[in-house]
This record gives C-alpha cells, sequence and structure tokens, in this order.
C-alpha cells in the first residue's frame, strides 16, 4: 500500500459525510479488475473504487454501476447474485451467512479472524483449572 498514491485517480468532488455525520476526504479512485466467480462461470470486469481511509466493518462495497456492468441481480435476502457469464450462461453466486457472520463479528472485535470457526464441543480450560504437566516434563523440584 505504500505506493498506492501512485495509483489513484485525484478525487474532485466533496468531502463524504458518514452516517454518524463524520466527514473524510477521499484519497482517489483506484480502477481494478474484479472477477467474480471461478472457473467456467468466472466474469471479470473493470470496476472503479472510491479509496477512504476510515474505519469501517467492509473491505470495499460494490456499487449500482458495477453490478450493473456485471449485468447482475442480487439479493440480499437469499445471500444470493445472478449474472451472466460471458458465453451468454447464467450464473449463480451464494453467500454463506456463518461465514459472514465470524467476519463480521472478528471485524468488530478488532481481529482478523476469518477461518473455520472453533469447535463449540471442544471444552475450554477454565481458569480455575490449572493445566495439567505433560508426561514429558520433568518434575517440578520442592522450594
Amino acid at each position: 500500500m505504500a505506493n498506492m498514491d501512485t495509483h489513484l485517480t485525484p478525487y474532485l468532488g466533496s468531502d463524504l459525510t458518514g452516517f454518524n455525520g463524520a466527514t473524510t476526504k477521499p484519497w482517489g479512485y483506484v480502477d481494478l479488475i474484479v472477477t467474480f466467480g471461478s472457473e467456467e462461470t468466472a466474469k471479470s470486469i473493470r470496476v472503479k473504487f472510491l479509496v477512504v481511509d476510515c474505519p469501517c466493518l467492509y473491505q470495499c462495497i460494490i456499487g449500482r454501476t458495477a453490478i450493473a456492468d456485471l449485468i447482475a441481480v442480487p439479493s440480499t435476502a437469499h445471500l444470493k447474485m445472478k449474472y451472466y457469464t460471458h458465453k451468454g450462461q447464467v450464473a449463480n453466486l451464494h453467500g454463506d451467512i456463518e461465514a459472514a457472520r465470524r467476519c463480521f463479528d472478528a471485524a468488530s472485535k478488532g481481529k482478523n479472524f476469518i477461518g473455520k470457526a472453533p469447535d463449540p464441543k471442544k471444552p475450554k480450560p477454565s481458569p480455575e483449572t490449572p493445566p495439567k504437566p505433560s508426561p514429558e516434563a520433568p518434575p517440578s523440584l520442592p522450594a
């Protein structure tokens, strides 16, 4: 990200105002090729992102213009998006609500854990119980 300034197109608009009333000046625009889907259903389009320095739970937001360029129909209720591939076939992207919740929880707590969730059935050691020594560990000497 150190060389980000060399890839940014200057932003000439006004400052952005958030839902909380705070304003911020965007750094600029960056054009990136984004691929939706995989293998035979993959479709790549150029997306213009507005780069802003602000705390947010999202890495990026795909806007209406990108969805229109993709010729897609998103459904937030179903966590799905349908779009036409370059071959003219209809492809589906499916969201994962459990992964989305883990990402949201991790981001809102300032953590970067997005992998597989820990097994809730595995008991965690309680703070009152001292850990058991391993069989290979030498016995502790009395003081």
